[in-house]
């Protein structure tokens, strides 16, 4: 039941920090977002983004990830993207 008198929900911060083959590529300063399920399909936006800009140029045996983690530095995400030489 919806309660009229009820404040409307107040964003967090979330950071997004990059890393590749183990070194860190980019952290955000935290950016704002209603709940954590907005940071993550802005996450997986912005992993989308990354992959269609490297345009075939990732190098085999490579590694990257984003992690989301909450205002707390808590870890809620991590997405991870292997290329693999077999």
């Amino acid at each position: 039941m919806h309660d009229s008198h009820s404040q409307p929900s107040i964003p967090s911060r979330y950071v997004f920090r990059i890393t590749r083959n183990g070194t860190c590529m980019g952290r955000s300063d935290g950016l704002a977002f209603a709940d954590k399920a907005a940071a993550c399909r802005e996450a997986l936006t912005t992993c989308g983004e990354i992959i269609r800009e490297m345009d075939g140029a990732i190098e085999p045996n490579s590694h990257w990830q984003m992690e989301v983690s909450d205002h707390s530095g808590r870890l809620i995400y991590r997405f991870t993207f292997t290329a693999e030489e077999v």
